[in-house]
């Protein structure tokens, strides 16, 4: 996470990568904080119905979810193709661990927030 800003102090960031490693530094707490719960981040829907879901396994992995709800290890270059995207996904999880109203998920959440301030995106709401 510290490749965030180059030599010039401007922000970088693959959003693929940059997501791969937010959830590899928030693992443990993802593990704590959800245990068995899977959080969804994202979701393709064709003519009405769902055609994709990824979700995020409490042991870090991305994982999809076909129509059939078949699974398969996903990467986030499959769902972060729009600008926003990330944002999307950062707001949701921050949200999911707000929600948990524990001191370590709290401290989880603020940290995507610190991500997102430092990347210039759109800030996660705590309201």
């Amino acid at each position: 996470m510290l490749a965030l800003v180059d030599a010039n102090g401007r922000a970088r960031h693959d959003d693929a990568a940059l997501l791969r490693d937010v959830i590899a530094y928030l693992h443990p707490i993802l593990k704590i904080v959800f245990q068995s719960r899977e959080i969804e981040l994202a979701r393709t829907v064709t003519a009405g119905e769902i055609a994709l879901r990824f979700v995020v396994r409490p042991d870090g992995i991305i994982v999809k979810y076909d129509p059939a709800n078949n699974s398969d290890t996903a990467s986030p270059v499959e769902f972060i193709r729009e600008p926003g995207h990330l944002d999307a996904a950062l707001t949701k999880l921050s949200a999911e661990l707000m929600a948990q109203q524990t001191p370590i998920a709290l401290a989880a959440a603020d940290e995507i927030r610190m991500v997102c301030e430092a990347l210039g995106t759109t800030p996660v709401s705590h309201g």
